[in-house]
């Protein structure tokens, strides 16, 4: 939430006047690299019946590029927009163009590819942690959880953006003062400062699963990867789709309404504030207010009966 809804966008953007399609472009182009590696991906953990390492690594990845986008923010970009101190006035007329935004637009793109890409993995280990008639049960209480963590990222980042707390107000000079030094590349406030601890925020979140979920049911031999068998293997599943009625509509309508609520994400919190007019600030309790009635939603989706579960079929 806090890289591709509040703060990337708006930084490119509001902060530096860059134009809003190089933004969706990256965003395009981080979709369609998961779209064209996934597949070939799950074929070769489905051989190898391991799913925990490509969950770990690319996640890795994805908070490793966050804090690459917080350090070249301030490195190869002038640090101008909203809470920032002393912001540098840039000449009239001036807008980055893809030369100067060529490397955070890299990191961003590495960052929201290689996050998408765990989701898969990651939700393919289900099978492993309940029964088949309660595994609806506990997606829904975790997409609940996740947005309560999503919720405590945002509150967690915002005092590095703008020194202050949803409902609480300022922080004190000293309280800012000890963010500042505990955590690298926030001193300078504004969006800008948002990236590193948010990179630094989600590894802290995953070390649940990086310590305690485990494979449970792993191929013995560590064949080599198969690349060939990979790409049939592919073929063969949209080939074998077409024998189940509306498989390929499944696959291809969740692909799009998929796309269609990442664009919503992606550029939401920029057209609250370019194009409604919200005023600044506003978009943090937006955020939480949000988070909570999806985290609420899901909740409360979970915990009812499950269609397959022994309570419904009595």
């Amino acid at each position: 939430m806090n890289v591709a809804t509040l703060y990337f966008s708006a930084r490119l953007v509001s902060d530096l006047g860059a134009s809003s399609m190089m933004y969706g472009a990256a965003s395009a182009l981080a979709a369609l690299l998961v779209i064209a590696v996934i597949p070939v991906l799950g074929a070769v953990s489905d051989a190898r019946r391991r799913r925990k390492p490509w969950v770990v690594w690319f996640t890795v990845a994805c908070c490793v590029c966050c804090v690459v986008i917080g350090i070249l923010g301030q490195r190869t970009l002038p640090l101008m927009g909203a809470e920032v101190p002393h912001p540098v006035v840039a000449p009239p007329g001036w807008h980055p163009g893809f030369v100067q935004l060529k490397w955070v637009l890299l990191a961003f793109v590495i960052a929201n590819a290689t996050y998408q890409a765990a989701l898969p993995f990651d939700n393919a280990m289900m099978p492993d942690l309940v029964p088949g008639e309660e595994q609806g049960r506990l997606s829904g209480f975790g997409a609940a959880l996740g947005y309560v963590g999503s919720i405590v990222g945002v509150l967690v980042v915002v005092p590095f953006f703008n020194h202050a707390l949803p409902v609480v107000g300022s922080l004190s000079d000293g309280m800012v003062h000890v963010l500042r030094r505990l955590i690298p590349f926030t001193s300078t406030g504004g969006r800008v400062a948002t990236f590193v601890p948010t990179g630094g925020t989600f590894s802290l979140f995953s070390l649940p699963l990086i310590l305690v979920c485990r494979d449970h049911a792993p191929a013995r031999t560590r064949a080599p990867i198969a690349w060939r068998q990979a790409f049939t293997e592919v073929g063969h599943t949209l080939r074998d789709a077409r024998r189940h009625p509306g498989a390929i509509r499944f696959i291809l309508t969740s692909l799009l309404y998929q796309d269609a609520i990442g664009t919503i994400i992606a550029f939401m919190s920029l057209y609250a504030v370019k194009v409604v007019g919200f005023q600044r600030r506003t978009e943090f309790p937006r955020a939480v207010l949000s988070g909570s009635s999806a985290s609420a939603s899901a909740w409360s989706l979970a915990a009812f009966p499950q269609p397959n579960s022994p309570c419904c079929s009595a």
